[in-house]
């Protein structure tokens, strides 16, 4: 390479004296733009033997050479030095020491022009401060979606986080576009008035020219003008913005979040659960997993406990990453709220040790639940003095249409000495390892479920 000009203001005649130095004419005109370029050495236009390379710039260096039938001359020049021969070779007609280079070609295609090396300044100072935007449940700068059933609460329990994290100056309301797509004109207005109350946006699909196709476009333009770093935008819901059913649609929208958020941007998506749950009775998000595969974050909100003035829901991470809590519990009135306001003012967080006290007593009531015919033809059976297991499990199989292997399970599942924790009855071992049951006293205890 040519390098290390004696004078970088004329260093295009340095290099056209440097060709003519090793014998070659040089070209009239010598252009320093980095690309290839052949003549003619013997001033024939059909004889583009000579070729050379200069790139200016603060820091000019070129290249030159010569092809023959079979012979290449090529030249690495340094002009602080003698001007010699690199190399010089015949080959069988072969090029063997020919250049790197093909007139039809000029720069061949390397990874190097994608390389982020020299760029950890930059990007230092574009790198988002590692703090929460919904408690601690969701991260600037990441692609976090929620998933939950109809009616659980999802918009009132992100709605009061916003609010929370405005109040506390976590966050911007400036910075937070709020795409309400699953509303009536009646909850809208109430939502608008709360956005105008706290000071982030409420944005609608219909209202003021927005428009759900152009979503993708508006995105595609914050990434290209550089107004995505900070800004936070929720989409409630997803299914308004992408066709979850569908996997190629899906892989473009997460390519595009993607973008957004390396672009200095939040994405929070509120998705919808599928009607059935899994064998294990927990909620399973709808559409194709494409769009859990390319989130940053995502979450379950299932109901745990429910009855006449409250309910309790929590928020169950399935995928993280950064440090976001794993759980979060809540509950919220269901009666007599007037408005959208006396709503959020009644949501209350719960500790881990109460949400798991409660998760529990949900869990044994909708066990009795599920079970309550066969409790109730046991608990008959032992009244009539029929107390032995054997004996008592076939006595309850003549009263109910089930199984005898479904029968002990309940009759397991129901022993013990605490009733408020869904025992009815207690067991006590006989001679000869015989078990008989007896029923607790309801003078022990309440009814489980007067315990909510």
């Amino acid at each position: 390479m040519l390098t290390n000009f004696n004078d970088c203001s004329n260093f295009k005649q340095q290099f056209r004296n440097a060709i003519i130095e090793s014998g070659i004419t040089p070209p009239a005109q010598i252009i320093d733009d980095g690309n290839i370029h052949q003549f003619s050495i013997n001033k024939e236009s059909a004889n583009t033997n000579g070729w050379y390379v200069l790139r200016g710039g603060g820091n000019p260096t070129g290249d030159f050479g010569c092809l023959r039938a079979g012979i290449e001359f090529k030249r690495h020049i340094n002009l602080d030095g003698p001007h010699t021969p690199e190399k010089s070779e015949k080959a069988n007609g072969l090029l063997n020491s020919a250049p790197n280079y093909e007139p039809k070609n000029h720069n061949k295609f390397t990874l190097n022009q994608f390389s982020l090396n020299g760029h950890s300044e930059a990007m230092k100072k574009q790198m988002l401060e590692d703090k929460y935007i919904l408690g601690r449940l969701a991260i600037y700068g990441q692609y976090t979606v929620f998933y939950a059933s109809p009616n659980v609460g999802k918009t009132l329990l992100i709605l009061w986080m916003i609010i929370k994290s405005i109040e506390s100056e976590n966050i911007k309301g400036s910075d937070i576009f709020y795409i309400n797509a699953d509303d009536d004109f009646k909850g809208l207005t109430y939502k608008v008035e709360l956005a105008e109350t706290y000071g982030f946006h409420m944005l609608s699909p219909g209202h003021n020219d927005f428009k759900t196709a152009k979503f993708l476009d508006y995105i595609k333009t914050m990434i290209k003008e550089g107004t995505a770093k900070g800004k936070i935008i929720f989409l409630d819901t997803l299914k308004k913005f992408a066709d979850v059913m569908r996997k190629d649609k899906c892989s473009d929208f997460g390519k595009i979040m993607r973008e957004f958020v390396l672009s200095g941007g939040s994405i929070i998506c509120l998705g919808h659960v599928n009607k059935h749950k899994d064998p294990a009775g927990k909620s399973v998000f709808g559409g194709t997993s494409d769009i859990t595969d390319d989130a940053d974050c995502y979450y379950m909100l299932e109901q745990i406990q429910v009855n006449d003035k409250l309910k309790t829901v929590r928020f169950e991470n399935h995928k993280s990453r950064g440090n976001v809590d794993k759980t979060a519990t809540f509950t919220y009135t269901i009666e007599n709220a007037q408005n959208y306001q006396q709503l959020l003012d009644s949501v209350q967080t719960l500790s881990e040790s109460e949400a798991r006290a409660i998760a529990e007593i949900n869990a044994a009531n909708n066990l009795l639940t599920s079970n309550q015919e066969v409790i109730d033809a046991i608990t008959m059976s032992i009244k009539d003095g029929v107390t032995l297991k054997t004996q008592l499990v076939k006595a309850v199989a003549g009263l109910v249409c089930t199984s005898e292997n479904k029968i002990k399970k309940v009759l397991e599942k129901h022993t013990g000495k605490d009733y408020s924790k869904g025992h009815r009855w207690i067991c006590s071992v006989m001679s000869r390892n015989g078990n008989s049951y007896s029923l607790i006293p309801i003078g022990l205890g309440s009814s489980h479920k007067d315990q909510m």
